[in-house]
This record gives structure tokens, sequence and C-alpha cells, in this order.
């Protein structure tokens, strides 16, 4: 009978599913409610961080496609090593916080270069004594938000490769394609830090 019961067990024990070798509990793929109590605040104000000091850095160096991936690179980075401090290892959780900060990143930059210009034009002694001789014409001059910096950013056009400048809907396309590159550079680090076998607490 003990030899039964020894033969049970063993086979009751081989039934078991075995435990993949270096998955750790924290990385499970499901939606964590109480990480994204923590990395909602966390990735909104990473996003908006990394878009002013990539505004800032823009206006002096931005090469085309190289500039946009080093922000998305950095973006990515930041947003690992806050999750090694924070010990918040749900990948679905970590992942969806990356998307939102790679998106207000990139909206962030745009809304930062129109503040800046804005402010420039409303300092320039020129539009000060033009706003108050023709208070009329100077409101249609002046810009009347973000969208509209973009609009009249793209009827200007965007200096590209080789000399040729992107207008109108081009303009518009380049735009997309550096948010595309931000984002592709931040969930590449994000990507392979996921994979990582640093064993992080459940959160």
């Amino acid at each position: 009978m003990e030899h039964e019961q020894s033969t049970n067990d063993q086979v009751g024990a081989d039934k078991q599913p075995a435990q993949m070798p270096g998955r750790d509990p924290a990385y499970t793929p499901r939606f964590c409610w109480s990480g994204a109590a923590i990395w909602l605040p966390v990735s909104v104000l990473t996003g908006l961080a990394i878009g002013w000091i990539a505004t800032q850095v823009g206006m002096r160096f931005a090469p085309l496609v190289v500039f946009p991936l080093i922000v998305g690179i950095a973006l990515g980075a930041f947003l690992v090593g806050m999750r090694l401090l924070l010990q918040t290892g749900h990948r679905a959780t970590f992942f969806s916080a990356a998307m939102l900060s790679a998106l207000i990143t990139v909206g962030s930059q745009h809304y930062f270069s129109y503040l800046d210009a804005n402010r420039r034009m409303e300092e320039s002694q020129l539009t000060q004594k033009a706003q108050a001789a023709f208070a009329e014409i100077m409101r249609d001059r002046l810009l009347n938000g973000p969208l509209d910096y973009l609009r009249r950013q793209a009827t200007l056009g965007r200096p590209m490769l080789f000399g040729w400048v992107a207008r109108g809907p081009m303009a518009w396309l380049s735009w997309l394609v550096d948010g595309l590159l931000v984002f592709a550079g931040a969930m590449t680090v994000v990507f392979f830090a996921c994979r990582s076998n640093r064993s992080l607490k459940p959160g």
C-alpha cells in the first residue's frame, strides 16, 4: 500500500504543470489596476518632461530621423529605470504606460514649440506696437492655438534633406513619421526590457 501511494503521488506530481524557467510572476501579461494608478502620473509627467527637453534641444540640434529616435530611446530608457525603481513588473500595465508616455512626448513637443513661438511673437516690440495700432488686423496675425501654429508651419514649410522643403500635407506627414520614430524607439527599449529575467515584485 505504501508503495502504491508513493507511485500515485509521483504520478500526480508529474501531471502538475512545470514552471517555466526564468519566468517571474511579475511578468504576467494581464493588466494591473494598482500598477496603473502608479504609472498614470509617472507616464504623463515623464512624457511632458521628455517632450520639453526634446523641444529645447531640437531648437538647436535636430537631425532628421536620428533625433526622434534618440528621443524615443531616451524616453524608453527612463521608463525602464522607473520600472526598476518602482518595482512594478506587469507587462501589460508597463506597455500601456509607455505608449501613453510616448504619445504625450510627441504631442507636447508641438505644444511647447507653439508656446515658445507665441512667447517670442508677443515679446517682439514690433508686434506690440503693431497690435496697439492695428488691433483688428493683428488679431488675425497672432497665433490662435497649437493647431493654428502647426498649420502656419506647414504652410511655411519644413526643411528636409538635400534642400527640399516639405509643405502642406508633406509637412504633416513628416511630423507623423517623427512621431512614429519616437514611438518605435521607446517601445523597442521597453520590449527588450520586458524580456529581461530581472525579478520584479508584482504591482
